[in-house]
């Protein structure tokens, strides 16, 4: 059957190339092959209407989908007949339960696996039996863990590094602890604690204020009256000089007031702490030893 062919005149356009309102063309009809005249913007394709109802009769072959025969009908159809489309909407298919290992039959639209709603509840609580690649020892997990290789964190950590996070019979230190000083991958020398030194710390401070009875050496003022902690004042105004005899306890306005005049409030606190250091009962004159005990780092007093 030959195809339509659009038979158009020299002046179907205009100068600026737009076809002309009311313009007909000639075209050749689909079916009979016959020319006919139409305007330019319709769709039309066959000549009358009786080619057209025949271009609708043409039928295309295909199989039924329950009985197999074959059958020529119009549309996207897979069953030769009501009763063959029936009978396939009731047909059934049989399963087995991976549960229960009992068999069931069921619509194959649905994608149904467990014969019964208590089988599904005892396949979401099942567990899998698996071999640690560690230890080598027996463990289970549930189906959403099916992947797991390791029984337990301290074997996972094995996989993993290579080598036994801690010691055995000995507790697992915290991840505060781990993560000081040089363990920490943001370690940079020291440089947090500048312009002090890492035994200028609270315990340290706290020894300097009871040495002192939690007083101001200067006004004489106790700590309870005061608004924060009392302050601890380097004596050479040496940030790096941390030895006890180098540091007195002053309120928050005398810490202030001791920055001018540096000479004179140095050789007032000499004396000072002299007097200190034979009238009390801890000796302030220590030396620090940091100390690693295993993964802790610890700062002793000698």
């Amino acid at each position: 059957m030959s195809t339509g062919v659009y038979i158009r005149s020299v002046e179907m356009r205009d100068d600026k190339g737009r076809f002309l309102e009311g313009l007909k063309i000639r075209k050749r009809c689909l079916i009979c092959n016959k020319e006919f005249e139409t305007l330019v913007n319709s769709k039309r394709k066959y000549c009358s209407r009786e080619c057209y109802y025949k271009s609708k009769e043409k039928k295309i072959i295909k199989i039924c989908g329950y009985c197999g025969k074959e059958f020529s009908q119009p549309g996207a159809k897979l069953y030769c007949s009501p009763r063959c489309y029936q009978s396939a909407s009731r047909k059934r298919i049989t399963k087995i339960c991976p549960v229960c290992q009992r068999s069931f039959t069921t619509f194959p639209s649905t994608n149904r696996i467990y014969c019964s709603e208590k089988c599904y509840g005892m396949s979401q609580r099942r567990r899998i039996k698996k071999v640690c690649i560690i230890c080598s020892k027996k463990f289970e997990v549930v189906r959403s863990q099916k992947e797991a290789k390791y029984c337990s964190d301290k074997c996972r950590y094995i996989g993993n590094r290579g080598h036994i996070a801690w010691d055995k019979g000995l507790k697992r230190p915290k991840h505060s602890e781990r993560m000081k000083r040089e363990n920490n991958p943001n370690w940079q020398d020291g440089i947090s604690n500048l312009p002090y030194t890492f035994e200028f710390n609270k315990q340290l401070k706290e020894l300097i204020r009871h040495g002192d009875s939690y007083k101001c050496q200067l006004c004489g003022i106790p700590e309870c009256e005061n608004i924060k902690k009392l302050s601890i004042h380097h004596i050479d105004y040496n940030k790096e000089n941390p030895e006890p005899n180098n540091l007195i306890t002053l309120c928050i306005s005398c810490n202030s007031k001791v920055n001018f005049n540096r000479s004179r409030w140095e050789g007032y606190f000499d004396k000072k702490i002299k007097k200190i250091m034979n009238n009390s009962k801890i000796q302030l004159n220590l030396n620090f030893k940091i100390e690693e005990k295993g993964s802790k780092i610890c700062e002793t007093f000698i």
